[in-house]
């Protein structure tokens, strides 16, 4: 379950291609957008109507699977809570996307290894089918190891990319990866962290 992705972290690099690999995804569902002659609504645009901003809209919990490049691995846990979407209805699918992520924080507790970290920022859905979806989240972290600590920074970046699955219209799951590096601003030392994950989160 764990693996190395290499020595070097490429923390900026990770940031760069997460947004590619979300545009990516996203750019079929927004086509129609930008030809005027298309009158058919996308998936997306075919939402229900927004509805109030929800600040506490879903809970999950965590298990991860963490790799510090060759240093450590082990087992965290973790809790996350997000938000509904942000309220942003410009009359444009792609723009309403881009801006309307929903706010995402959590916290993740090595069961035998260090660093524990918080963490916070914008997390991105893109609907497959009415079950099937994926996510994409970009935001910062910071940990307990320090400046000194295996990560080589108190405070990351993290990225991270999951797909998932609706059970129903409250439960559902997902697996996911993400990766926590500083992209050498605290200097050459940045060995990053990746992990895997599976979550369980329920949707109020």
């Amino acid at each position: 379950m764990l693996f190395n992705l290499g020595r070097r972290s490429g923390g900026l690099s990770s940031v760069l291609l997460t947004g590619a690999v979300l545009l990516a995804l996203a750019g079929p569902a927004f086509a129609a957008d930008l030809d005027p002659s298309h009158a058919a609504a996308t998936p997306l645009a075919e939402a229900a109507p927004a509805e109030a901003f929800r600040l506490f809209d879903e809970v999950r919990a965590r298990m991860l699977g963490t790799a510090v490049f060759e240093d450590d691995t082990g087992v965290g846990v973790g809790a996350e809570i997000l938000s509904s979407g942000l309220p942003i209805d410009s009359g444009n699918s792609l723009v309403d996307f881009v801006f309307g992520p929903r706010l995402h924080a959590g916290v993740v507790a090595p069961v035998d290894s260090d660093p524990a970290y918080g963490y916070a920022g914008f997390t991105w859905t893109i609907p497959v089918t009415d079950a099937l979806f994926l996510e994409a989240s970009l935001g910062g972290a910071l940990n307990t190891g320090g400046d000194n600590g295996p990560l080589g920074c108190v405070a990351t970046f993290r990225e991270a990319a999951a797909v998932g699955w609706s059970l129903d219209e409250h439960w559902r799951i997902l697996a996911g990866i993400e990766h926590l590096s500083h992209a050498d601003l605290c200097g050459d030392d940045n060995p990053g962290m990746t992990s895997v994950s599976a979550s369980v989160g329920y949707r109020f």
